[in-house]
């Protein structure tokens, strides 16, 4: 009997000791299962968000850069205009490379006028130096700043002899002092003076010119 006792004992012992293991194997692997679709779930929502992440800032890095770029290869203020008012760093640089447009429109502008000026000084310099008329110009003082090729041929001095020198260099003492103080006078009141000298050239000799004498 108490054989049979402890052999009944102990199948009852086996039989629980073995349902108490595959009970907690079976909780194990309840909780590792949950455990696993949580982080598989996780998993899956963290990549969602990234992707999406990923084209959101995609298109909002993207498109506004193509517009820069597009402006600057294009030389355009046109492809800027939805940036323009924005209040964040693609709204700055689109307000800068507007600027830098504006100022090199305006640079563009003012080298064109300049270009057409010098074409025109450059005619007016041509006609004054292949002018029939002798054609001086004298500092304030009287200096000789420039003569043209018909007073060289006129007076015999040249270009290098005349410049930088007074413009008593033709003073034949012909005419009295009051004659050139009146001359001066005249010019210096911004004024002009218009009459007859009568000079000297190089080699001595006279000559009458009709004169037209202004300030510029």
């Amino acid at each position: 009997e108490e054989e049979q006792h402890i052999r009944a004992l102990t199948d009852w012992s086996g039989t629980t000791v073995a349902y108490l293991e595959f009970s907690h194997n079976n909780y194990l692997a309840r909780k590792f299962s949950q455990f696993s679709m949580i982080v598989l779930t996780s998993l899956i929502i963290s990549i969602l968000l990234f992707i999406g992440v990923f084209f959101w800032t995609g298109k909002w890095l993207t498109k506004p850069m193509i517009s820069i770029m597009r402006s600057l290869s294009t030389n355009a203020l046109e492809p800027l205009k939805e940036l323009i008012d924005q209040r964040n760093e693609f709204g700055e640089i689109a307000r800068l490379i507007r600027q830098y447009h504006l100022q090199k429109e305006d640079l563009i502008q003012k080298i064109d006028e300049k270009n057409i000026a010098d074409k025109e000084i450059a005619k007016l310099s041509i006609a004054v130096e292949q002018s029939a008329n002798t054609i001086m110009i004298t500092s304030p003082d009287g200096t000789i700043e420039y003569v043209n090729q018909r007073f060289c041929s006129l007076t015999g001095f040249s270009k290098e002899e005349a410049v930088g020198r007074k413009s008593q260099i033709l003073n034949s003492g012909y005419h009295p002092k009051e004659f050139y103080a009146d001359l001066w006078s005249t010019i210096t009141d911004h004024r002009e003076w218009k009459g007859e000298i009568f000079n000297k050239k190089k080699r001595g000799d006279c000559f009458w010119v009709s004169s037209s004498i202004a300030p510029i």
